[in-house]
């Protein structure tokens, strides 16, 4: 994949982000299958003044993946494997990445628990950076038609310039007739960095969809 990115303020860095990866499955059975994976990217920036930390950088790693259908209700998937990134004019960082994600789907309420350590953009600073997250997420139907569901998140990314990033999310969606579909959503989130003061956002959010068979 081929990713391009500007900004129209030039307070950061336009930059490219180019990914390849291959994948290889094997199932053992329908409730068991390990994947192994390797990965490379490659980050290209356009050093300006307003981001003059801005430099190539590039992002390598393998892993293995195990997933298992451990009930009627509950799945399961863990993943362990070595990242590399290197970044042009600075020390090489040699790390462990994978993750643990559990789905668990009852009777009416549906809940997905995710740890997570993989490499990341971190265009604030220029290259990758190693990025440690949770999330959990609760659906719960209301009705045959909507439904409610809550999320939180939190983030910690280690670079140049530390930070951690949490979020909480409400959402109501509600089936309107067989093609018209609303939601509501409400978020707040909270931006903690080493060199700047924190940063809250809150966000109120309404969506209509409108399905059509046709298309």
């Amino acid at each position: 994949s081929h990713q391009q990115v500007s900004f129209d303020k030039r307070t950061q860095a336009n930059y490219t982000n180019t990914a390849v990866g291959a994948t290889l499955q094997h199932r053992f059975s329908e409730f068991t299958d390990l994947t192994w994976g390797l990965d490379g990217s490659a980050y290209a920036p356009e050093r300006t003044p307003a981001a003059p930390l801005a430099t190539k950088s590039q992002s390598y790693g393998t892993s293995l993946t195990l997933r298992r259908q451990l009930s009627e209700q509950l799945d399961a998937s863990a993943q362990f494997g070595l990242l590399r990134i290197q970044r042009q004019g600075q020390d090489n960082i040699g790390t462990w990445q994978g993750s643990i994600s559990l789905t668990h789907t009852g009777q009416h309420l549906t809940t997905r628990f995710n740890l997570n350590r993989s490499s990341v953009v971190d265009n604030s600073t220029g290259g990758y950076s190693v990025n440690d997250s949770a999330r959990i997420q609760a659906d719960y139907p209301l009705s045959d038609t909507s439904s409610i569901g809550a999320q939180f998140s939190w983030q910690r990314t280690d670079s140049l310039v530390d930070s951690t990033n949490r979020a909480f999310g409400l959402t109501y969606s509600a089936q309107l007739s067989e093609r018209w579909r609303w939601s509501l959503n409400l978020s707040d989130r909270v931006l903690n960095r080493q060199d700047a003061a924190s940063i809250t956002e809150r966000y109120l959010g309404a969506q209509i969809t409108y399905s059509t068979p046709d298309l």
